[in-house]
């Protein structure tokens, strides 16, 4: 039995965006620069060839990964409640071990990226903050050691 992928609707439909355009673009494009390589002749030596080859074999393994991420997909409702932090909660908080303010969206573990503020509700941040509401104050341990935060605001 496949385990199911938790993800949130928006999640999954920026899934069967890319799905929909390796189908479509990403394939067109390939096909293209293949029968251009094939027109140069010699394909034993034809470096774009090679290229454009591996490139489609990556492009079909992408979709075949999206396509059964898909069909194992199990949408979860982002949280409503502005009381107490869950899935979805766009969360302020302080960082009271280095006194800064950050601002955080828990999403699904495949929607994660940290550079964008999203942190996934497994990661060891987002399993401390879960649950917590405004005021609360909460610690866990990271690579530079212990950080405790405050849960400034909860959107």
């Amino acid at each position: 039995m496949s385990e199911k992928n938790i993800i949130t609707k928006e999640g999954l439909e920026e899934v069967q965006k890319e799905l929909d355009d390796r189908k479509t673009t990403t394939r067109t494009k390939i096909a293209d620069e293949i029968e251009m390589a094939r027109e140069q002749g010699d394909l034993s030596e034809n470096a774009a060839y090679k290229s454009s080859i591996e490139e489609n074999q990556f492009n079909e393994k992408r979709i075949l990964e999206l396509e059964e991420f898909i069909k194992n997909a199990e949408i979860v409702e982002e949280t409503t409640s502005k009381n107490k932090i869950g899935m979805g909660s766009e969360v302020k908080v302080k960082n009271i071990t280095s006194d800064q303010d950050q601002k955080f969206e828990l999403v699904s573990p495949t929607e994660a990226d940290p550079v964008q503020g999203k942190i996934s509700t497994q990661s060891p941040l987002g399993m401390a903050m879960f649950d917590k509401k405004v005021g609360d104050e909460f610690s866990f341990k990271t690579p530079s050691g212990e950080q405790i935060y405050k849960i400034l605001d909860i959107k």
